[in-house]
């Protein structure tokens, strides 16, 4: 049983490790990413990285609300993780900033340099769960590369 639902579960959908850790900039085309964490700077963060837009970490609470008012986020059921389908494509986010910082809803950050993301630990991250042998291999080509 899940809490706050009448009925039983019938049909459970899994997202694998793979799908959680989605490569940035895969289908840079695709209208809709489901993300594992409603957090705001995770949200920007990962959509960010996905189309390759510009952002900074501040401009997390000002692009959670273009999402809700725009409604181009959902909630999804998820257990243990908090999952949201975002609906949106790269020229729509683009659209959405280049308006923001005209009207100066987000400014650009005066000081130049390196972007540090606060982002919460996923439930991946938090689970017991240590990598195989073959994905700690797969980890030391990418820093070997």
């Amino acid at each position: 049983m899940v809490p706050g639902r009448k009925r039983p579960v019938r049909h459970l959908v899994a997202v694998s490790a793979e799908l959680a850790k989605t490569k940035p900039g895969a289908d840079r085309e695709g209208a809709r990413t489901i993300l594992c964490n409603d957090d705001p700077a995770f949200m920007l963060y990962r959509i960010a990285s996905r189309y390759g837009l510009p952002v900074v970490p501040e401009w997390a609470p000002w692009f959670m609300r273009e999402l809700n008012q725009r409604k181009a986020i959902a909630p999804l059921l998820g257990l243990g993780c908090s999952p949201v389908l975002v609906k949106g494509n790269k020229q729509t986010f683009l659209k959405w900033i280049g308006r923001a910082l005209r009207e100066r809803l987000i400014r650009i950050p005066e000081q130049s340099g390196s972007i540090s993301w606060k982002l919460p630990r996923t439930s991946l991250e938090q689970s017991n769960l240590q990598p195989t042998s073959e994905e700690r291999l797969q980890d030391a080509s990418v820093v070997a590369d």
